[in-house]
């Protein structure tokens, strides 16, 4: 198989990996998107009005996101040119072509990869840029390369931090004479600055730094995170690569750390999946040359890896596809749009919010932006949720707006657990149920 095939065929690859959870999820007969990110950009251009926010300057604003063109299509190009734009640096930086084929495979098999660039999310094409920007400072070409540098900043804020000090990094790493690259520097400052101005000219303080906490690996529960295998296969590349040095010492402190922060961080999860993979790749290829007393042992161990990324990557993928909203969902969220007031708030978990403001049009209590806009707001859910006082609960329930509450199976375990709420929805005469589904029910406070 000659090497432009063989790139073809895993760019192939990389198209039918992320339409994978599509795929499913349409011969299960749900045609709605899974939920994301993407519920909230589509729905979002400028300012967020429905919840009274001032959103972060973007260029993407200034287009039509709610279509199929910008929602799927474009991603999913963007996600395969990342894989292309992956493949020439690998080639300017002479990684043999065993190495880069493990490494290309292992990347758009990961979890993270297919969760990026499965609709649409602003820090997917900032991963682009970046990726432009490293290939063409390869390529010797640094004042191209100062445009999607440039470009980065203006398309989200946060994730050009992270963008700018990976770029740096690699900088540093690679070139041998920094003269070369003081335009670079200049212009990437510029643009930040600039962004940072534009921004509070808007209205919109930068202060305020999105943080999650979520779960880092896949296998155990994680939404968004990284595959238990490839994480062996990216120490075992570490200890192989390891050189002594105070510049690979620096290295390694930060990739560890950057590891351990994007724990509070998706973005920063899918920056970082990127360079994890490099690693998981040398070794694996490793494993398949070295040499081995028992030759069976090798063939076992190999295949529960391949097996075992593979499991991980179908489960992943069945998982989204399951995910809500189902048409249960929808209808639940359609028929509140219909009951209620456009000033009116909807109660739920905060897994359910974008969804809900998409498909209601009216407010949710809390969604997943609640912690960097409103983060008193969750210490005030959780004394809604714990509190059997009807009179404290109404006082909130008034306040706020809040007439209707959704719960799923998911949100009843957590209401269940806190052992408030739920029970003065149960049993006091001042909630109603008003509709009813396998997957889902609304209730409506009456006070």
């Amino acid at each position: 198989m000659n090497e432009n095939t063989k790139i073809l065929l895993i760019l192939l690859l990389a198209g039918a990996l992320i339409l994978s959870p599509y795929a499913f999820r349409i011969f299960q007969g749900n045609p709605y998107m899974i939920n994301s990110e993407a519920y909230y950009n589509i729905r979002v251009s400028g300012d967020d009005v429905l919840q009274d926010r001032t959103m972060p300057f973007s260029i993407l604003n200034f287009f039509n996101q709610n279509n199929v063109i910008f929602n799927k299509i474009i991603p999913l190009f963007a996600g395969i040119l990342c894989v292309g734009l992956c493949l020439l640096i690998m080639k300017k930086h002479n990684i043999s072509e065993k190495n880069t084929t493990a490494i290309t495979l292992i990347l758009v098999s990961s979890p993270i990869f297919l969760y990026t660039f499965l609709d649409l999310k602003y820090f997917s094409f900032t991963i682009l840029l970046s990726l432009l920007a490293v290939y063409l400072i390869a390529s010797k070409k640094h004042l191209l390369s100062a445009i999607p540098i440039v470009l980065i900043p203006f398309i989200d804020f946060y994730s050009s931090l992270i963008a700018i000090i990976l770029i740096v990094l690699y900088i540093l790493l690679t070139a041998k004479n920094y003269k070369n690259y003081r335009i670079i520097i200049i212009f990437g400052i510029a643009s930040f600055i600039l962004t940072i101005l534009l921004n509070n000219y808007l209205g919109y303080s930068l202060t305020g730094i999105p943080i999650e906490k979520t779960r880092l690996i896949t296998d155990v529960g994680a939404e968004v995170g990284f595959s238990f295998s490839s994480l062996i296969l990216t120490l075992i590349g570490m200890i192989l690569l390891w050189d002594k040095g105070l510049k690979n010492l620096l290295v390694y402190v930060l990739i560890l750390s950057l590891f351990g922060l994007s724990v509070f961080n998706t973005t920063l999860k899918a920056y970082v999946n990127f360079i994890l993979v490099v690693y998981a790749g040398f070794a694996f290829v490793y494993l398949t040359r070295r040499k081995w007393s028992i030759q069976i042992i090798k063939k076992v161990t190999l295949l529960l890896i391949i097996c075992s990324i593979m499991f991980t990557t179908i489960l992943y993928s069945t998982k989204l596809a399951s995910t809500a909203p189902t048409p249960n969902y929808v209808d639940a969220f359609k028929f509140i749009k219909e009951q209620s007031l456009e000033n009116e708030k909807v109660l739920s978990s905060m897994e359910n919010g974008y969804m809900i403001e998409y498909y209601s049009d009216r407010g949710a209590f809390i969604d997943e932006k609640t912690s960097i806009y409103e983060p008193k707001r969750l210490a005030l859910l959780n004394n809604l949720t714990t509190s059997r006082n009807l009179e404290r609960t109404e006082a909130i329930l008034k306040e706020y707006s809040i007439r209707y509450i959704v719960i799923d199976d998911a949100y009843r375990q957590k209401l269940e657990a806190d052992q408030g709420l739920l029970f003065l929805i149960e049993n006091s005469q001042k909630f109603k149920e008003i509709f009813i589904s396998e997957e889902v029910d609304v209730w409506m406070y009456t006070g």
